[in-house]
């Protein structure tokens, strides 16, 4: 197909959702690939047809290939079709072969299709996708019975944003990652007021429209003002009821049902992360008071604005989150009696504790940051990092990070 032979040559691979890509060639399973709306998930399949053609694990004549946003592709409504299509393709099913279906969402019946395929020929690769992939996530669950796995692609990681935008200079890549952030095309746009423009529209068409269309809400405006809420708050402990309390402040009445519903469907948006809050002392994850933190930061900026020199904190907090998350770490906020660690991650049988902060100014700002970590009895690796640009080495045997040198050389760093 001379379209997809045209994308596959223009992919810049993102080798980090590249590398454990050979380990589910041989799984069977269907590949339910789950993102945020533009993040750039097409392209990311591009890579592993790219991938699969440059191992010789398929030829191009492998590749059964419908994205239901062509044109070209408007006469496949159901899986008759669908299978129907698929026989005229003469694929040589005794060998490995690609399968991907793009927007799935607009086929009727197509886990039918895929789940014939999947239990007649164990050679097949198969990748389904849909918008918004995460919303459907539940359905996919239903219909395709415990036979798959999903997959998160996360935005651009600081490495992946400096190579996708071309800059070199480190502090000028921050800036920047920190104002706008990882939708892959904002690397390729210049005009700083366009960038926040396509962001804003990002917003508006897509998340918001995403969530309206899909839970059916009536109001729109309290659903943005919760949104404006929980952006302007990032990485606070939030509750419903405060967040009720709150508007009721300001004279608007919501209900606390209400801003449970409207976050959860936010979350399933991609909009937002809820992190949970781990009692360290007594090794339990607490039911209330979770973190929210925004899935993307440069949406967060298009919609409340930005200020580095107010949020530096903040901003350096959600970064080394969203690289813990990127890195498939699963995180929580720790809770030791009367202190916060900012994060616990956990990874298989790996931990880890982590303090952010912009500098370490003074001694008391020191002690703050080490010494939480120093109360934590076990032996698992605790870092602080910041901003600073001169090192604490092995301070009370706690390592200090650079938020460069975390952000670069994330897992040897961390010695995992």
């Amino acid at each position: 197909m001379d379209i997809l032979e045209e994308k596959l040559k223009k992919v810049i691979p993102r080798q980090l959702y590249l590398k454990d890509i050979d380990s589910i060639l041989d799984s069977n399973l269907i590949n339910v690939i789950v993102w945020p709306r533009r993040i750039g998930k097409s392209y990311f399949l591009y890579s592993v047809i790219n991938h699969l053609l440059e191992k010789d694990i398929i030829t191009p004549n492998q590749i059964f290939y419908i994205n239901k946003e062509w044109i070209e592709f408007d006469f496949i409504q159901d899986y008759r079709d669908l299978q129907n299509y698929f026989s005229k393709f003469r694929i040589d099913t005794s060998k490995k072969f690609f399968v991907w279906l793009d927007e799935v969402q607009e086929i009727k019946w197509w886990e039918k299709f895929v789940l014939s395929l999947q239990s007649k020929y164990s050679n097949a690769i198969i990748f389904v996708t849909g918008s918004n992939s995460k919303l459907l996530a539940s359905k996919f669950a239903t219909l395709l019975a415990g036979r798959y796995i999903q997959k998160v692609i996360y935005p651009l990681s600081f490495k992946e944003f400096k190579y996708f935008s071309g800059i070199s200079n480190e502090q000028k890549a921050f800036e920047l990652y920190v104002k706008i952030w990882w939708l892959p095309k904002v690397s390729f746009l210049q005009d700083e007021d366009l960038i926040f423009e396509y962001l804003q529209w990002v917003y508006n068409t897509v998340f918001v429209k995403d969530i309206v269309e899909f839970f059916k809400i009536r109001n729109v405006s309290i659903l943005r003002k919760i949104h404006k809420f929980l952006f302007s708050q990032m990485g606070s402990v939030i509750s419903a009821s405060n967040i009720s309390n709150y508007f009721k402040s300001q004279k608007i009445k919501v209900s606390v049902d209400t801003v449970v519903d409207y976050i959860n469907y936010s979350k399933d948006a991609f909009l937002f992360n809820e992190i949970e809050r781990y009692d360290i002392r007594w090794k339990k994850i607490l039911e209330v008071h979770s973190k929210i933190y925004p899935f993307d930061l440069g949406i967060r900026n298009a919609v409340v604005w930005w200020n580095f020199k107010k949020d530096i904190e903040k901003y350096l907090e959600q970064i080394v989150l969203n690289h813990l998350l990127i890195w498939w770490w699963k995180a929580y906020v720790g809770v030791l009696r009367d202190k916060e660690i900012d994060f616990i991650a956990e990874k298989g049988w790996k931990k880890i504790y982590i303090q952010v902060c912009y500098l370490l100014s003074s001694e008391k700002v020191v002690e703050r940051e080490f010494w939480n970590l120093l109360k934590i009895r076990d032996n698992w690796p605790k870092y602080v990092i910041s901003m600073d640009p001169i090192k604490y080495w092995n301070y009370e045997w706690i390592n200090h990070l650079n938020i460069f040198e975390f952000l670069n050389n994330f897992e040897s760093v961390l010695e995992i």
